[in-house]
């Protein structure tokens, strides 16, 4: 093989010319290991959760003056309430 900068014989499988240092050929870039992409999350799909939960909160909230004292309603609309709160409270932790 000859190079091409200064046309002296080199072997075929020289990296750079032995006479001018030139190089042969253009190395090959290393190849990348194709990985699969992420997971995506929504972003967006949480914060409609977090809204939700928090307006049903305000709304049991809201109920809960109006309901006799003595009626199961009102030991309804606490568990609701708690119910609300602990899934509200798992789904912010867990956006994390």
């Amino acid at each position: 093989m000859q190079c091409t900068s200064c046309g002296a014989e080199i072997a075929d499988k020289a990296i750079v010319c032995y006479r001018c240092g030139a190089p042969t050929a253009i190395p090959a870039a290393p190849k990348r290991q194709q990985t699969a992409p992420a997971a995506r999350r929504r972003p967006g799909w949480t914060l409609v959760v977090v809204a939700l939960l928090g307006a049903l909160m305000a709304v049991l909230g809201a109920l809960v003056p109006q309901t006799d004292a003595g009626g199961g309603a009102r030991t309804g609309l606490y568990a609701a309430l708690a119910v609300t709160g602990v899934v509200l409270f798992w789904t912010l932790l867990r956006r994390r």
